[in-house]
């Protein structure tokens, strides 16, 4: 099955690949749930080595990768349960790592969005394994190199951001999905919005017990990790005479860019409301201690997203674009946002500071009744009462 999937010049396997991918996570979910009593551990490290295979190759599409994923976590699970301790557990654990850290290497070497995705997608695996000691090892080869990787991307990501906003100046008829950098942009923001979505569920998988893995609170005291959440807010493109250029809101009118840098921001915001969102007592010792990252770089950032969120509530066309999905999930996750840092008091002075215009700019202004939501008041009733109730659930 492995070496159909890896096939990369016959054009009738290729066709099946994708129904392969799905068939080998079956596959390996039976397998899994059998074979603790019935592969020994040799056989189950060549299953890994099988599947790893599969996420080195580029014959197989990233898609495909995504249902070899459940396979991946399904085998190394099952190693976990057969060996989870002792000299051997260690040294194939450390050999799978080196290899994540050497994908993720190769592919910001290669400019290769795809391996880069596999690597990340491989580091999530491993965290499959609930154990402390195993998850510090990740962060510490494979998380680390992801950050140098993620860093290396938002250096090129700013300097195609400048070139873009330096012609800008000159030309906006090239404003379009076809202009090079455009393109560019729209790459590297995919591949620092899938290192994002991957941390968020590993932050999900380290606080699933009643206490915290450790691993938990090396992230949420990494400046490294907190810069990345902190610097997607500095992406932005800078139209000419907008009076949207000092918002952390993209409206440049180009709304698939548009989209990818406003989705971008708002998973890095459900990350921080997240980490402000699920914390112990050790978590409020760092935030004691200043060490809680993320909440530092909120320092900076909590003024700009007010700022921003009062430009926005006083535009004109404010119902429209309530419309947009990417704009108001990202609205909806600044306000909690905005929720959640007022229980701080080190943000308090910002909010007095704001709070008039907060009200009449941004709080009276979006709970107005959109003209979609008057649509499907008339249209879908029951549903328009569900959502009001949800609303009001959430307030």
């Amino acid at each position: 099955m492995v070496s159909l999937l890896t096939e990369s010049e016959n054009q009738e396997i290729k066709d099946i690949k994708m129904s392969l991918s799905v068939y080998c996570k079956q596959f390996y979910r039976v397998v899994s749930s059998a074979g603790y009593n019935s592969i020994d551990i040799p056989k189950t490290l060549s299953h890994i080595e099988l599947l790893f295979k599969c996420f080195e190759s580029n014959a197989i599409e990233l898609k495909a990768k995504y249902s070899i994923f459940g396979a991946m976590e399904n085998m190394v699970m099952l190693y976990k349960y057969q060996e989870n301790a002792g000299a051997g557990f260690d040294e194939h654990i450390d050999s799978i790592l080196k290899r994540i850290e050497q994908m993720a290497v190769q592919g910001m070497e290669q400019a290769n969005g795809d391996t880069l995705k596999s690597s990340f997608m491989l580091t999530e695996v491993m965290f499959s394994i609930g154990q402390d000691q195993t998850q510090l090892k990740i962060i510490s080869v494979c998380i680390s190199k992801l950050y140098h990787v993620i860093d290396q991307q938002m250096i090129s990501l700013n300097a195609d951001i400048l070139a873009l906003n330096n012609s800008l100046k000159q030309d906006q008829l090239h404003f379009t999905r076809e202009n090079p950098l455009v393109g560019s942009i729209m790459q590297k923001i995919d591949i620092i919005g899938a290192f994002i979505k991957m941390m968020y569920r590993v932050f999900e998988k380290v606080t699933t017990k009643t206490s915290f893995l450790q691993a938990y609170y090396q992230f949420v005291a990494s400046p490294h990790l907190a810069s990345i959440f902190i610097r997607v807010f500095g992406i932005g493109i800078q139209i000419p005479n907008s009076p949207n250029n000092n918002s952390v809101i993209n409206i440049t009118g180009l709304q698939i860019l548009d989209n990818v840098i406003n989705q971008l921001k708002t998973k890095s915001l459900e990350c921080i409301n997240y980490l402000l969102k699920k914390k112990d007592k050790q978590c409020e010792a760092l935030i004691a201690a200043n060490q809680h990252q993320v909440l530092n770089g909120l320092r900076n950032l909590i003024p700009m997203m007010i700022q921003s969120l009062i430009i926005f509530g006083q535009r004109s066309d404010l119902e429209q674009l309530l419309d947009e999905e990417t704009i108001s999930n990202f609205v909806v996750e600044a306000l909690e946002n905005l929720s959640l840092t007022t229980l701080y008091d080190s943000f308090k002075e910002v909010f007095f500071r704001f709070l008039p215009n907060l009200v009449l700019d941004v709080g009276l202004n979006l709970i107005k009744t959109t003209e979609a939501e008057r649509q499907q008041m008339v249209d879908e009733p029951v549903e328009f009462v569900g959502l009001a109730l949800d609303t009001c659930d959430k307030q």
